[in-house]
């Protein structure tokens, strides 16, 4: 890792930055050891180079900072579990090595003292983060015509370069978890009482992120649409630090989101009138959040 910074002016830095990391080979040892996966051990190490340019200003007096950031980082060999059809024709969850993938962008963050009762802060994210190089890539499964069993889906086909396994290409495709948008405002409003041992709060917070694609496979149906959540709550506050009383509804409008979404075709049967034969059904699995729907609470901090 090597840096450089300049100070420009007592209110302004400027900097670069270089780093390079190494992740040594590794062993799956979580999806069940057979022929087909131990063909495939050990995973190749993965490299990465990171470049990184910034500045950070102070303002308005020194009441106000703000922090600009640009980078770009390269993977190659990226380990990443995913799941797939084996050369027996099973689909298996293993881990993989992407050939090289790229994550590019930019931050902003900074913070305001309005006033002395008034803070506001925020942040920007936007990140593009795609797979560069992966031919041989994981599949996702849909259901054929008939509805009796799951087969590839997408741009999934055989590859005599690899033992005409279903593979995809997944070159210029996007990694999983990883939203384009990241966007934070927070907000405290401190109302002093003068005749009390306490002063009183205000808080108010909101985040909002881009659609988030959770499979690596790029199955259209574990993503999960943008969405954002607003936060609120007050309280009271000693003057002398010892405690802290904090009230909040996070969530405030109730908005429904996943942190996970995963899709499973061709291990659930379902049966439904006037039809008795057994149909395999989709099945996407939802795994929510703390914060995935309203919820109040109170909150008590002390200091000894």
């Amino acid at each position: 890792k090597i840096g450089l910074q300049h100070e420009v002016n007592r209110d302004t830095m400027v900097y670069g930055l270089f780093s390079t990391g190494h992740k040594g080979v590794a062993y799956d040892l979580t999806s069940g050891l057979t022929a087909a996966v131990a063909k495939k051990q050990p995973v190749p190490a993965e490299t990465a180079k990171n470049y990184e340019l910034g500045a950070k200003l102070s303002l308005l007096d020194n009441r106000a900072m703000l922090n600009l950031a640009v980078f770009r980082t390269d993977f190659k060999g990226f380990q990443q579990s995913a799941g797939f059809f084996d050369a027996d024709g099973l689909f298996r969850t293993t881990l993989h090595s992407i050939g090289s993938l790229r994550t590019s962008g930019f931050e902003a963050d900074g913070n305001w003292r309005v006033n002395r009762e008034l803070v506001l802060n925020g942040s920007l994210a936007y990140t593009k983060a795609i797979v560069t190089e992966f031919e041989n890539g994981p599949c996702y499964s849909v259901m054929n015509a008939a509805g009796t069993a799951a087969v590839p889906g997408g741009n999934c086909a055989p590859n005599p370069k690899y033992n005409n396994t279903n593979v995809a290409d997944l070159r210029g495709k996007t990694l999983p978890n990883a939203p384009k948008v990241k966007i934070n405002l927070g907000a405290q409003y401190d109302l002093a009482l003068p005749d009390r041992s306490f002063d009183a709060f205000v808080t108010a917070a909101y985040r909002w992120q881009s659609a988030t694609q959770f499979s690596l496979n790029q199955d259209p149906e574990t993503i999960q649409a943008a969405y954002g959540l607003a936060n609120i709550g007050f309280g009271i506050k000693a003057k002398t630090d010892a405690y802290k009383l904090s009230f909040f509804v996070n969530n405030l409008f109730d908005k429904r989101y996943a942190t996970g979404l995963g899709n499973t075709i061709g291990s659930i049967y379902s049966v439904r009138a006037p039809n008795a034969n057994p149909h395999l059904v989709n099945i996407t699995q939802w795994m929510p959040a703390r914060d995935y729907t309203r919820y109040f609470g109170v909150r008590l901090d002390m200091s000894f």
